[in-house]
């Protein structure tokens, strides 16, 4: 991995790049409170994530915490996201963005399971050989730039985890996908 943070409270890493990597290149691990980064450059990871959030299972979360004004792009692997919020993951704010030209899939966003909603605001997101986004608990998405996806704009899916509620959608522009906006 690149860098991996874990079990931490108040870490900021602020212009760093993370290149390279032959596995996720952003691990927050563990459970974590309030960690920002911001204006970095995070690309060219072989196999694994750009940014992976949390744990899989919800076993550990992350909240109160921002990713914001992050250039991420040529994330390798055809499985693995630019951006991963694994089931938990709440409160976090993914602002100001730019993620394009990988082999998988931009953002997911997991359950939050009954925490604060997470925040999807002011991206641009493009380039993507799957979807441009999965949600599937308590999002705000608003004012992104979504186009030229080989799959779904965005896609919302209930986890069947009992926390599915708050998703609002608004004022995004969708555009060159070969599935749905």
């Amino acid at each position: 991995r690149g860098v991996q943070i874990a079990n931490s409270t108040d870490v900021t890493l602020t212009g760093v790049t993370i290149a390279q990597t032959g596995d996720t290149s952003l691990y927050l691990s563990g459970t974590n409170t309030r960690i920002v980064v911001e204006s970095s450059h995070i690309h060219s990871s072989l196999q694994g994530y750009g940014v992976y959030v949390g744990c899989y299972d919800a076993t550990c979360w992350t909240s109160e915490s921002r990713l914001s004004n992050n250039w991420i792009h040529s994330i390798g692997s055809e499985d693995a996201w630019s951006v991963y919020l694994a089931h938990g993951s709440q409160g976090i704010q993914l602002t100001d963005n730019v993620i394009y030209g990988s082999a998988g899939s931009g953002i997911y966003m997991g359950s939050t399971e009954f925490g604060d909603r997470n925040v999807f605001e002011g991206n641009a997101v493009w380039g993507l050989s799957g979807l441009g986004m999965y949600v599937q608990g308590a999002a705000r998405i608003r004012n992104n730039i979504i186009f030229n996806i080989d799959g779904t704009g965005v896609y919302v899916r209930d986890p069947e985890r009992g926390t599915y509620s708050d998703i609002i959608i608004s004022f995004n522009t969708i555009a060159q996908t070969t599935g749905w906006a």
